[in-house]
């Protein structure tokens, strides 16, 4: 690769000729430069490669954000083929596109996969490195396409009469294909012949009455219904056919249709007496038979639970209600007429609860005149403890006592409380809440009159260091100090250091139970200065013999240290080298002052003067 090439050119003329050379020198391109990939500094990388595929990689697509020294151009920056390193999840494809490259992740690998490449510009021996980030995304679960097939039940019907008939929502939606299927609007499509109603709007374990008051020929009754499904897709269940009838018959027996209920995972006990007591032959003139019951439940077993007959001597079953499910099951019996041999067929709809509502007591705060709407519901859970404020309803309210105010239900099954107008003992009344399927449970509230919020605040300084305490008063209160530079805390003491010297504004922002707000603001006088108890003096005088005695002031303290100590003796000034002094005072019944000063390093002096009676006693038989 020589640096430059020469070469020679000739002209003509007129029959003249003329030659020339021509040298041409090769320059190289400046240094590249390349930059990362991956999202978002490369756009078509943030659509993330699925699981199992390959993502074809333009060598443009790499290139489009590189750059060369000194911002020159860019046409000569070419990727080196072999330069590729190895993903550390997958492989590289160079394979048969010179545009472009594969790049394919492991088998069964999600997550972030990283290789790097080489780049050269236009001859420069410099090679510059970028990193390549490529996302691999899950494929996710697989979810079937909603689509709502045709449903068929054929039931027996009388041709004349009333008729009413339970449905069940899982009955429509068990030949339906999706996932986490659901009805929409149940009700909101009306059959040809009759109506429908939804007294348990559960869009999966409800159940719709579809009622009519006969037929007069063999029809087919058919209605929509809407269904929506774990992958966001909608659909309907066109002409869906439900009931097929058959022509009037004197002698049909009417079954009518019985509704139980039973909790979660319990048994119901059933009487065949209690089925089929509103079961009847019509006769003509409008006469009655007795029916009997034949064949258990072989005209249709329970979609969900479990039936057991228990014998005929007692004449009924026991139904076992399916745990992890809650909705309406459905089974079908067969009566009898002992009379002209004719059978019939009646349903049964057991109503699977979930047991009780858990009610929870309340402790709730109002002001002398304040009447409030109390929120007693925000700590009610259904039967296995998971909040159920949408699926419970508050349906009674208790009487309080005499002048502890009143308590009323609204239409929309609010609770208002009216305080009595006076400070008391907490007020108390008993709600009643009811789930969706009439299940009900019963708790006590204790209602608290309470003044609005005070907001005090109190600050502490020493050198650079602040201690700022909370003496509000009020009902649950939420602190929010503000302190200078937006910082905030939410404790009743925060510990803050400043910088330097200065006076700080500081906010105390306090919030009670019932969301009443008030602040205070005080001034944070940072000094700088270290702040120190002041010394305490204390000096104890020991009679020893005679006028002999120890004055001792070991006893005295301070938390720096004392600078300096001085005893005062009777106008004598001592400054003494230990904590206790020998002393002697002259030979005469006398009281003298002894005065002890002590200061500390900060400057602060205590004092303290003790009066010493001397007695030298009687005097010696020498004289």
């Amino acid at each position: 690769n020589p640096s430059s090439f020469t070469f020679s050119y000739t002209v003509e003329a007129g029959g003249f000729q003329d030659s020339a050379d021509v040298t041409l020198s090769f320059v190289a391109g400046a240094n590249p430069i390349a930059n990362p990939d991956g999202c978002p500094q490369t756009g078509y990388l943030c659509t993330p490669v699925s699981e199992g595929t390959a993502l074809r990689i333009p060598y443009a697509v790499l290139t489009a954000n590189d750059a060369v020294e000194g911002g020159g151009p860019t046409t000569g920056l070419d990727i080196r083929r072999g330069s590729f390193s190895k993903p550390e999840n997958g492989r590289i494809d160079l394979c048969c596109d010179p545009d472009a490259f594969w790049y394919v992740p492991d088998e069964d690998f999600v997550g972030d996969d990283v290789f790097t490449y080489q780049l050269s510009n236009d001859g420069n021996p410099a090679i510059a490195t970028a990193e390549v980030v490529v996302q691999v995304a899950g494929n996710g679960p697989a979810t079937d396409p909603t689509q709502a097939a045709y449903d068929w039940i054929r039931l027996d019907l009388p041709a004349s009469g009333s008729v009413s008939v339970p449905i069940t929502f899982s009955e429509l939606l068990q030949n339906d294909s999706g996932d986490d299927l659901e009805l929409i609007q149940p009700c909101a499509h009306q059959p040809n012949i009759g109506t429908l109603n939804c007294p348990n709007t559960d869009p999966v374990h409800g159940y719709m009455v579809y009622e009519t008051s006969g037929f007069l020929t063999t029809s087919f009754v058919y209605f929509r219904y809407d269904i929506q499904g774990a992958d966001g897709q909608t659909s309907s269940s066109t002409n869906s056919q439900i009931f097929r009838t058959r022509p009037s018959d004197p002698r049909l027996i009417v079954g009518t249709s019985d509704l139980m209920q039973v909790p979660e995972g319990e048994n119901l006990v059933v009487g065949w007496a209690d089925l089929l007591d509103n079961d009847r032959i019509p006769y003509s003139g409008g006469s009655t038979n007795p029916l009997d019951f034949v064949d258990y439940f072989g005209a249709g077993r329970p979609l969900h639970g479990s039936a057991r007959h228990v014998g005929t001597a007692w004449g009924g079953f026991t139904y076992q209600a399916p745990t992890n499910f809650l909705g309406a099951d459905r089974m079908a019996y067969t009566v009898l007429d002992p009379v002209s041999g004719e059978r019939g067929v009646a349903q049964l709809v057991v109503e699977v609860t979930p047991g009780a509502p858990i009610a929870q007591d309340d402790r709730l705060y109002t002001y002398p005149d304040l009447p409030r709407q109390l929120g007693v519901l925000v700590n009610d859970l259904d039967p296995q403890g998971q909040s159920q404020t949408d699926s419970l309803e508050v349906v009674a309210v208790g009487e309080l006592l005499s002048g502890e105010g009143s308590a009323t239900l609204g239409a929309g099954g609010e609770v208002w409380y009216t305080p009595g107008g006076y400070l008391h003992d907490p007020a108390t009344f008993t709600y009643t809440v009811e789930d969706i399927w009439g299940n009900q449970a019963t708790a006590l509230v204790a209602v608290i009159l309470t003044q609005p919020p005070e907001p005090q605040a109190a600050v502490l300084c020493e050198a650079l260091h602040c201690l700022f305490t909370d003496h509000s008063t009020g009902a649950e209160l939420q602190l929010r100090w503000t302190f200078p530079g937006g910082i905030e805390a939410n404790v009743a003491a925060v510990e803050m250091d400043f910088s330097q010297p200065g006076t700080y504004p500081v906010t105390l922002e306090v919030t009670d139970a019932l969301g009443t707000v008030d602040s205070v603001s005080l001034d944070a006088e940072v000094t700088g200065q270290e702040v120190h108890d002041p010394p305490v003096a204390l000096l104890e005088v020991r009679h020893l013999a005679g006028t002999n005695y120890e004055l001792d002031w070991g006893g005295s303290s301070d938390d720096v240290g004392f600078a300096s100590v001085s005893l005062d003796v009777d106008g004598t000034v001592l400054a003494p080298e230990s904590t206790v002094v020998p002393w002697t005072f002259p030979s005469i019944a006398t009281t003298r002052p002894v005065t002890l000063t002590v200061t500390d390093y900060a400057g602060q002096t205590d004092q303290v003067t003790v009066l010493v009676v001397v007695d030298p006693g009687p005097p010696s038989e020498e004289i």
